[in-house]
């Protein structure tokens, strides 16, 4: 992998991976704001059809630019401990006002166990993995974590599919959890509510892992992989599917 590629009004890219220059020009080219969307994605691509490629030297470094990227959003941060702690605090209390029996506990438990579970799921399976994170933050009313990349990019292909799969579980179980919640209260207004709800969670799951995986990569403009777990797992199984072809 010797080929360049010339970003216009940046750094030239060297592709060649067990170099610093590559990863090193795309970190430039953030700082002088001549960065392209595109040139962190390629470098991707390349290390990991490099399996000379020496993760463990360059992991500050790639979690570093993968932060600077990732704050070009302007998500507001917070600690991963205390948001972390904080999401087993509340779906702990989501839990509890669940089974208290009574239709209003059954409702708000739900939708503080929903807000709680994707996350939780998802960060605690990480942790076991051996992902680690480098803080929280609020995408829109949902706390997400944001992980240290090198860490996602030593995980082996079936890692990061169930990683990502453990992601979609969330939500829907919270739904399925509060709907026979409300059907034990005797609320068949609650338990249709919270039913179609959880119908409505599953079918966005199983519908974005579907259409990841037929390769229809953008829904209104929005790249899915970004916004759902479902469809990173199915595209992480589409790039294992043609590693090993």
């Amino acid at each position: 992998m010797a080929t360049n590629h010339t970003q216009s009004g940046g750094d030239t890219l060297a592709t060649d991976v067990n170099s610093d220059g590559a990863l090193a020009a795309i970190e430039r080219n953030l700082a002088d704001g001549s960065y392209r969307v595109g040139e962190w994605q390629r470098w991707l691509a390349a290390i990991e059809q490099d399996p000379t490629f020496n993760l463990s030297a360059s992991a500050e470094q790639v979690d570093r630019v993968s932060n600077q990227l990732h704050r070009r959003n302007g998500f507001r941060e917070f600690s991963f401990d205390t948001v972390w702690c904080g999401q087993w605090l509340l779906a702990i209390a989501g839990l509890t006002a669940m089974v208290t029996g009574s239709v209003t506990g059954v409702v708000i438990g739900t939708g503080l166990l929903a807000l709680a579970a994707q996350p939780l799921i998802k960060s605690s399976v990480g942790l076991l993995l051996g992902v680690r994170y480098a803080y929280a933050y609020l995408w829109y009313v949902e706390p997400r974590f944001k992980m240290r990349y090198s860490t996602y990019l030593g995980l082996s292909s079936n890692a990061r599919i169930g990683l990502h799969l453990a992601g979609s579980l969330g939500t829907p179980a919270a739904l399925l959890a509060g709907c026979l919640c409300a059907d034990s209260a005797e609320s068949t207004l609650w338990t249709v509510v919270i039913g179609l709800a959880f119908a409505g969670a599953t079918a966005l799951q199983v519908g974005a892992f579907v259409a990841e995986s037929l390769d229809v990569r953008h829904v209104a403009g929005f790249r899915l992989a970004n916004l759902t777990s479902p469809a990173t797992a199915a595209r992480e199984l589409r790039k294992a599917r043609q590693t090993s072809r």
